[in-house]
């Protein structure tokens, strides 16, 4: 699989198709159960952003495309990591990623 494929599959599936999987389960379950909520904190960093409550938004409102944009940035970052660190051969770039994004989920999580 080339470098660009690899990528583009990694931060759609990670960045577009996991954003909408739980807005739909939004729309199915009003309120989240707190490891539900934590699941999507962990996959969906970005959603964040979505936890403030708001009246009469629409499915795609502009906080849900704003926080899936950013989730796709974060996915392609991570794939463009991911890709350099295991098939190019350059661990440390993994390992650094790794450790970075360990400490953010650990922040986040612990608001």
């Amino acid at each position: 699989m080339s470098k660009e494929k690899f990528i583009a599959v990694f931060a759609i599936v990670g960045g577009l198709v996991i954003p909408l999987i739980f807005k739909i389960l939004a729309l199915v379950i009003p309120i989240f159960p707190l490891t539900l909520l934590y699941t999507m904190l962990v996959v969906y960093p970005s959603s964040i952003f979505l936890l403030v409550p708001s009246s009469g938004e629409s499915f795609f409102s502009l906080a849900f495309i704003i926080a899936a944009i950013l989730n796709l940035l974060l996915y392609t970052l991570i794939g463009t990591a991911i890709w350099l660190g295991l098939f190019m051969k350059k661990y440390w770039i993994a390992g650094i990623l790794g450790v970075v994004m360990s400490y953010l989920w650990w922040t986040l999580l612990t608001l």
